[in-house]
């Protein structure tokens, strides 16, 4: 089975993701830390807290972009190699490293521009990727928005 490009025509990937914040607050409790330490970087748990819609919000956030890169997570993505870290203002900004740096520039995503919300018990991220020599190239950081 050929697997197809994330591409499309435009140069554009993007890629969207759901979490059921009770669930994944339940996976979280039974895991006690393990979960949290495996799953985030040092930066994200010190921005979510103890709060797991902020986590499940950086969860979605990890599988969006991983479906935007084509991939799946722990499929040549590591999880804490897509990172959320927020600005001044407190607006969510995507930060890849290793694998999944590798892989956009690979495929020349160098714009990103990420979405996050949680409401009622759902936590949804999009990401959206373009092609070109955007942040990604320059410095760690590869988002605008």
């Amino acid at each position: 089975m050929t697997r197809l490009s994330p591409l499309s025509s435009a140069g554009l990937a993007c890629g969207i993701d759901v979490v059921d914040v009770e669930s994944f607050a339940r996976a979280l409790r039974v895991s006690g830390s393990r979960m949290t330490r495996v799953c985030f970087t040092e930066q994200e748990r010190h921005d979510a807290g103890d709060c797991a819609d902020r986590l499940a919000a950086r969860w979605a956030v990890k599988e969006a972009v991983a479906k935007a890169l084509g991939v799946g997570l722990l499929q040549g993505v590591g999880l804490r190699e897509i990172e959320t870290v927020v600005d001044e203002a407190g607006a969510p900004r995507l930060v890849l490293h290793g694998g999944a740096r590798h892989l956009a520039q690979t495929r020349r995503l160098g714009m990103w521009a990420i979405s996050v919300s949680h409401e009622r018990g759902v936590a949804v991220a999009m990401a959206v990727a373009g092609r070109g020599d955007g942040p990604l190239l320059d410095d760690e950081e590869v988002s605008d928005g």
